[in-house]
């Protein structure tokens, strides 16, 4: 594990990445104290008096939409909706992948035959690839 951290910190665009991930997880878990504003509060000194949003400035810092609500709060309690799907979305892949790996793994007789859903990609034919270079062909 050690090797990994002394590798890891030695490459500046993965220690780029982590600080821009870290920053964009820790605002989004802290929203609801950066944010200056409710999300879906209406202001009517956020518009123009012709209706229009206004440009960023120094009360609306990513300025405001159509309704005159903050962008820069919906942009922070949108990321809690965002990272609140992609945790949901991983939680499912890796229940359903670990029950049919599970259940493959289970379903598997003494032949090493398989009546498992996993082994039919097998039969599935394989049609030439137009590209000189086919990543997928087998030497």
């Amino acid at each position: 594990m050690t090797e990994f951290w002394t590798r890891f910190r030695r490459d500046r665009l993965a220690v780029a990445g982590l600080f821009v991930i870290a920053a964009f997880l820790l605002s989004a878990v802290a929203a609801p104290l950066i944010a200056p504003y409710d999300p879906s509060e209406q202001f009517f000194e956020g518009l123009t008096l012709e209706g229009s949003p206004l440009p960023p400035n120094a009360t609306f810092w990513f300025g405001t939409d159509t309704n005159g609500r903050d962008q820069f709060s919906r942009l922070l309690y949108g990321a809690q909706t965002s990272l609140m799907i992609g945790i949901v979305a991983n939680g499912l892949a890796v229940l359903i992948g670990t029950t049919l790996g599970l259940l493959a793994g289970y379903l598997v007789d003494r032949r090493r035959k398989a009546a498992s859903p996993l082994r039919r990609e097998r039969s599935i034919p394989r049609w030439p690839s137009p590209w000189p270079c086919d990543p997928l062909k087998r030497k």
